[in-house]
């Protein structure tokens, strides 16, 4: 009886670190995403400020070149 009783409560502790590492697993992985969605949009803009300085700088060039 006592033995059943102490398997309930290791049971009951083993659950509630289980609890605790999904919990923090959850946090974790929605930190990640932000992050992600901040690189993702980081990268984006550098992209589009690369080309758009390209083709200005390509616009001045063939302005003053052809005009």
């Amino acid at each position: 009886m006592v033995s059943n009783i102490e398997d309930v409560i290791h049971r009951g502790e083993a659950l509630n670190i289980l609890e605790t590492r999904a919990s923090d697993l959850s946090d974790i992985s929605k930190k990640y995403r932000e992050d992600a969605r901040l690189l993702n949009r980081k990268s984006t803009l550098f992209k589009v400020t690369v080309i758009t300085c390209l083709l200005g700088f390509l616009g001045l060039l063939a302005r003053f070149l052809f005009w």
